[in-house]
């Protein structure tokens, strides 16, 4: 664990403990670049901090635009519906599609697999145990939707 012992303007004196190959290494290579241990250290610190926060801010930025994404389809999908409900008149068959297309939008934003990509929908059909026609009737559905929100915009 480190110690804070003493505090000088913008920097922070600690006490850290270190396997001893580690603290050779590190007085080794602050040497070579003729650096104290503790600059090659908080330089090396900082670098680690800087790729770090850039990961998360990543992710973060990520996570909204699935967020935003998954929106965007959930919306798409009620005007898919409510467009079907003018041909489909069963609606036993309109909560089957439903159903069909959310479980692939959901599979694909966990997987982070855009469900336009023309392998999605394979690659989610092939780890269903469904029949060969199930599997087709399911990527009709699909296809049909993903058809639908490329000839809307």
């Amino acid at each position: 664990m480190s110690k804070t012992s003493i505090h000088s303007n913008d920097f922070v004196y600690i006490t850290l403990r270190l396997p001893r190959g580690t603290a050779e290494w590190l007085e080794t290579c602050a040497k070579a670049n003729a650096m104290e241990p503790s600059q090659l250290a908080a330089y090396i610190f900082e670098t680690y901090r800087t790729i770090w926060d850039i990961a998360v801010r990543v992710t973060i930025d990520e996570l909204n635009k699935k967020k935003e994404e998954t929106e965007n389809y959930e919306e798409w999908l009620k005007r898919y519906i409510e467009n079907k409900r003018t041909t489909v008149k069963s609606e036993k068959h309109i909560r089957e599609m439903t159903r069909i297309i959310k479980n692939f939008l959901a599979w694909c934003s966990n997987e982070g697999i855009d469900p336009k990509d023309s392998e999605a929908i394979d690659k989610y059909l092939s780890l269903k145990e469904y029949s060969k026609s199930t599997k087709q009737i399911y990527k009709n559905y699909i296809k049909s939707f993903i058809l639908f929100i490329s000839l809307s915009h």
